[in-house]
């Protein structure tokens, strides 16, 4: 009996803890309601600008959430190098070879701040530059960075974009292997996937394919398989000034750049 009167007496002070850590854990304060602009950049807006002849400014768009009411940020933009951007994002390779216009200067005119007009949840961020100054084929890295009290903090302050002077004519589409154009040209191709564990490949006649030449190198052209990974596009360069043979063919050189996925890691 004076057992069970000890062991009763143990247990008071436990179950004195437990029942107050309980109240303690069920006593909990939500996340604050943001009650700034929350201001940031999307990651569905567009990123590689290709210009048009003659075209000297280009429109970079910025996001807010709340719209009440006209509100200015301060920016802060410079001009990247190659190896800044691909740290930045994944992007296609530059190609590297000595350009013997590089003295040219596009004179790029980068704006201090933006304003989102009352009501308004996008605004755009014009940055300017000199067309004649740009070199063809060269890509031109700017990075534009939000500095203000007004961001969101989940979004994305810093954005990096590229420009670009590629003199292509308008592409063509080509048609599948049953099908020709006017040309007479046709084309298919091999779709392959992969996975960690197999590799899956099909043939699909369905998915458009473009064609498109180089107006400064009536050398080169290119083929643009659209919507291949991602919703995004993949270029070929095909190199027509040389015929090389491979396995008794006569065959173009074709070159495939690095290119941007489309595909962004969450990590």
């Amino acid at each position: 009996m004076k057992t069970n009167k000890f062991l009763y007496l143990l247990l008071l002070p436990l179950c004195y803890v437990f029942f107050s850590c309980s109240e303690e854990e069920a006593d909990y304060t939500g996340a604050k309601k943001p009650t700034n602009d929350q201001v940031f950049f999307s990651n569905e807006a567009e990123s590689d600008y290709l210009l048009e002849n003659g075209q000297n400014s280009v429109d970079v768009t910025l996001n807010r959430l709340k719209t009440d009411g006209e509100l200015t940020v301060d920016l802060v933009c410079e001009l990247q190098t190659e190896e800044e951007a691909v740290k930045a994002r994944i992007k296609g390779k530059v190609d590297e070879e000595d350009s013997q216009e590089e003295e040219k200067n596009p004179n790029f005119v980068f704006p201090k701040t933006v304003t989102f007009a009352d009501g308004k949840d996008i605004t755009p961020i014009t940055v300017s530059f000199d067309f004649d100054g740009l070199i063809p084929e060269k890509d031109y890295f700017v990075k534009i960075k939000v500095v203000s009290d007004q961001t969101n903090e989940y979004g994305d302050i810093e954005k990096t974009i590229s420009i670009k002077y590629a003199p292509w004519s308008e592409p063509k589409k080509l048609y599948g292997a049953d099908e020709e154009d006017e040309d007479g040209k046709t084309v298919s191709y091999d779709f392959a996937e992969y996975d960690y564990y197999q590799m899956m490949s099909y043939k699909d006649k369905e998915q458009e394919v473009y064609y498109s030449e180089n107006l400064l190198n009536p050398n080169e052209s290119k083929y643009i398989l659209t919507n291949w990974f991602y919703g995004v596009n993949f270029e070929i360069t095909v190199d027509k000034s040389e015929l090389v043979e491979i396995n008794g063919n006569q065959c173009y050189i074709v070159t495939v750049s690095p290119q941007f996925t489309g595909y962004n890691h969450p990590n």
